[in-house]
């Protein structure tokens, strides 16, 4: 009696874990088509704002480059000044290709930002003209001698 009762219990407990389990699996596939759905709308309703994001993410990608090649330099590991421009450089470019509408991804149009986005931007460009500024101003100053390997 006590051994049925223990039987009827435990599969009792096994369909309710099964039910939990199957739950959970069609809350996650409803939620995957709801993030590839909002995804989806977003390149649909704003593909304007794809071009800026990504020039953005380019220039501040080519920014931090630039400061991690100037701290390798500045330490005497490998790195020369030609690398670190180069990557100021591509900083600047591509904040200037954000404010003018340039876009390099392919099918891809940008717009010009407008209003408090065209604002803020010429605030960031402003901001990174400082950090380049300050950065080849202490390469200009840094006395950098590489290791010898003789020494």
């Amino acid at each position: 009696m006590l051994l049925s009762r223990l039987q009827d219990s435990t599969q009792g407990s096994t369909f309710r874990s099964e039910r939990a389990l199957i739950l959970l699996g069609v809350i996650a596939l409803i939620s995957s088509l709801m993030l590839w759905w909002a995804g989806h709308l977003n390149r649909t309703a704003y593909p304007q704002h794809i071009a800026i994001n990504d020039n953005l993410q380019q220039a501040m990608r080519s920014m931090n480059r630039a400061v991690l090649s100037l701290n390798r330099y500045l330490a005497g590991e490998m790195g020369e000044r030609q690398e670190i421009i180069a990557h100021l450089d591509t900083s600047q470019l591509k904040i200037r290709d954000c404010l003018d509408g340039r876009s390099t991804l392919h099918g891809i149009e940008a717009v010009s930002p407008t209003g408090i986005t065209k604002l803020l931007f010429q605030s960031y460009a402003e901001s990174q003209a400082r950090l380049d500024h300050t950065i080849r101003a202490l390469m200009d100053t840094q006395k950098y001698q590489p290791p010898s390997a003789f020494n």
